[in-house]
């Protein structure tokens, strides 16, 4: 164009460099936008064929390669450090339903990436830096070794939570197949879910340590809970009947005092039976729900003494001043 033209020449390779910089962060970031990490090309040109003389005597060139990789290292370990505790963090109540499709998500990112890093380009790159004895190959060939173990960790764990997605299903109020708390309680479904987890745990070393299943089964009370909330409406609670809110407090209360109770059972279980038995603090797991149920007390005291007071409209009070202390209640 005619303003390039008027660009001086001692600037070409500056705005060369920051518009190869631009392209790469647009790339990044659409990769991000995607659930990808994309690598961006460097535009340097590689010889046709690799020698080790030619590593040697190129330095200039495996120095722009140095710092390319540095950033490829950057973005993968990125990649690979992913949780979902931190990936869910901006979701109020986040559920099983999400881990499942973090680990998904997680498996399909790591396995293109590691197709990325085999490309013929990628490889040559690799290939230059250990010809040449750079300090950063050591790295970035371990860093591909930690990728492949990442995925498979992601992999295996979504193999392992999957069959337990439909029971997931049934508690989540944001599945179209979700069931009430007192459905839950009658097909017995809370037993079923910790008897998955507990097979899970004694059997996907990838998955059983302490972090991951407190977190999976806080994001279950997570659910437990929104489906508690939908039975229960704060905002509708006096403006229904006092018998039928009691009546709701009441399922609520049973059903999380079954949900804990099956709970209780195959860590009890695990003890029994497995080297490494669940030692979960209770506080950790419990901390929301227990909260939740002391708010539920206070409202079934409430309902019940309210519901006494409507009842005195029937009350007859006896004796000389009877009629009056009646009529003085009425």
């Amino acid at each position: 164009s005619n303003t390039a033209t008027h660009i001086p020449p001692v600037l070409h390779p500056t705005l060369v460099t920051h518009s190869q910089h631009l392209l790469s962060q647009s790339l990044v970031t659409v990769g991000r936008s995607h659930h990808l990490t994309l690598l961006p090309l460097p535009p340097l040109k590689l010889p046709a064929v690799v020698t080790e003389a030619v590593a040697m005597k190129d330095k200039a060139l495996v120095m722009q390669l140095e710092a390319v990789v540095t950033q490829w290292s950057v973005l993968v370990r990125d990649a690979i450090s992913t949780t979902p505790e931190g990936d869910l963090a901006g979701l109020a109540s986040p559920g099983p339903l999400e881990e499942i499709a973090f680990w998904k998500a997680k498996g399909g990112n790591l396995r293109q990436l590691e197709e990325q890093l085999c490309r013929p380009y990628i490889a040559k790159v690799s290939v230059l830096l250990k010809l040449s004895r750079s300090n950063y190959y050591a790295a970035f060939s371990s860093l591909q070794y930690e990728l492949h173990d990442a995925l498979i960790d992601a992999v295996e764990i979504h193999r392992y939570l999957s069959p337990v997605a439909e029971l997931f299903e049934l508690i989540s109020v944001h599945s179209a197949s979700h069931l009430s708390l007192d459905q839950l309680v009658e097909q017995n479904v809370f037993r079923k879910v910790f008897h998955l987890l507990y097979v899970i745990w004694a059997n996907c070393p990838r998955f059983s340590t302490v972090a991951r299943m407190v977190n999976l089964i806080a994001e279950l009370v997570n659910d437990v809970l929104e489906n508690a909330k939908e039975g229960v409406s704060v905002q509708d609670i006096f403006q229904t009947d006092t018998e039928d809110v009691v009546a709701a407090l009441g399922t609520v209360l049973a059903a999380c005092g079954e949900f804990k109770a099956a709970f209780f059972f195959f860590k009890a279980k695990g003890v029994k039976e497995l080297q490494r038995p669940w030692r979960f603090q209770n506080t950790a797991l419990f901390k929301k729900m227990d909260l939740f149920l002391e708010r539920c007390h206070d409202l079934l005291d409430i309902m019940e003494t309210a519901n006494l007071f409507f009842h005195l409209e029937n009350l007859k009070i006896g004796g000389p001043a009877g009629i009056n202390r009646t009529a003085a209640i009425e």
